[in-house]
């Protein structure tokens, strides 16, 4: 009677160690899969960002690499900088062209050629990947007379309320920016080409005015920000920040629990 009480125990004993174990290990899935779902919704794809120049100008990118990363055209490796030093990757197309600046981090292309145009990519192993849309136009054209409109973008509950797009429909070689009444011009664009449009989101009321100019005209139109736009703003900033602290307490109390149940 006592030996089979006594495997009786046992047995429960056993089924209890391995629940335990069962338990401990599907807890830390379910952590691993609930931290692995709120990494990927802060991940986002790179936009590509429109550069224009003439043929023999040299392009600047914007993009700082400061101890190791890549430069890329179309897929294709044309620079790379490890551990503070420029190593130019061999490329026809690019020969002793491609330049990096080691007090600043910027990459260069001097003497730019029409074939030179498409996407280029900067990787600095620290930061996403920038992608640049480059177009390289010829001389040839004289500048024409630039034409822009103002275009208020869709709102929706989801979307940022306070967006215009300037659209350039007309016009060689023009400059667009906007600015905002009594203030300086705070957004700018290359010397451009139409068709073009350059975007503003505003976090202030107030009228805007977007300005087309080249060498031979100048073109302005205006547009006023309303008080309800700029409400819709705050109201979503305040949702961005409560978003994100939730999550930052959905970690915090997915790691306790992970600790507590293998600990224990």
């Amino acid at each position: 009677m006592r030996t089979e009480r006594r495997l009786e125990i046992e047995t429960l004993a056993q089924d209890f160690k391995i629940n335990k174990l069962c338990s401990c290990s599907t807890m830390k899935s379910i952590c691993f899969i609930c931290l692995s779902l709120i990494a990927a919704v802060n991940v986002s794809s790179a936009e590509p960002v429109e550069l224009h120049h003439k043929e023999g100008d040299t392009v600047t990118f914007p993009t700082a690499v400061r101890n190791s990363g890549t430069f890329a055209y179309r897929g294709r490796l044309i620079g790379d900088v490890r551990n503070s030093h420029f190593i130019p990757v061999p490329k026809e197309q690019f020969t002793g062209r491609v330049q990096w600046d080691s007090h600043t981090g910027l990459f260069s292309i001097t003497g730019l050629k029409m074939e030179d145009s498409g996407l280029y990519n900067l990787n600095d192993y620290v930061n996403l990947n920038a992608v640049y849309q480059l177009t390289v136009s010829s001389h040839e054209n004289p500048p024409r007379y630039p034409h822009v409109r103002v275009s208020k973008l869709k709102i929706s509950r989801d979307s940022y309320p306070c967006s215009y797009v300037c659209i350039m429909e007309e016009g060689t070689e023009v400059t667009l920016s906007w600015h905002r009444k009594g203030e300086a011009a705070h957004i700018n664009s290359p010397p451009v080409n139409a068709p073009y449009h350059l975007p503003l989101r505003a976090e202030q009321s107030g009228t805007y005015t977007c300005e087309a100019k080249n060498s031979i005209s100048s073109e302005t139109i205006s547009v006023a920000m309303e008080e309800e736009c700029i409400g819709s703003y705050q109201r979503k900033v305040i949702i961005g920040l409560s978003t994100a602290l939730a999550i930052t307490w959905a970690i915090i109390i997915l790691v306790c629990v992970c600790k507590a149940c293998c600990s224990s």
